[in-house]
């Protein structure tokens, strides 16, 4: 909902949730909750991020404080710490760049077609 964000790797609620509903919530999830603010403050959190397990995407009215916060319990620092994840990431930028683009460049004379891998995009 609007105002909690929920990941494998844990969670942020409302800044007004008891600590007795945070708890509870915890235990049946399994995952560290924490209650907490983005946008300098507002408490509709689902609105005012997104995250999953690699990233975390928020307005950029969101203070110092509120991104360490998103950080930390959503594990999102790279400090080699967790390796699972860091796995997973290389994974996917390697399948990804095996995938081949097809750009369309509209001209006066016609249309061509450019086949492109995202290595190629990444090294011009």
């Amino acid at each position: 909902g609007s105002y909690s964000v929920l990941t494998n790797q844990g969670g942020m609620m409302h800044p007004k949730t008891p600590i007795e509903d945070q708890d509870e919530l915890s235990s049946l999830l399994q995952l560290p909750l924490v209650a907490g603010t983005v946008n300098r403050g507002s408490s509709a959190i689902g609105a005012g991020m997104v995250v999953n397990d690699w990233i975390a995407f928020c307005g950029r009215e969101t203070t110092a404080t509120e991104i360490s916060l998103i950080e930390n319990i959503f594990k999102l620092s790279d400090k080699g710490e967790h390796n699972n994840i860091n796995q997973m990431r290389s994974v996917l930028v390697e399948s990804m760049t095996s995938l081949t683009l097809i750009i369309l460049n509209y001209s006066s004379r016609g249309i061509f077609f450019i086949l492109l891998t995202l290595k190629d995009l990444f090294l011009m």
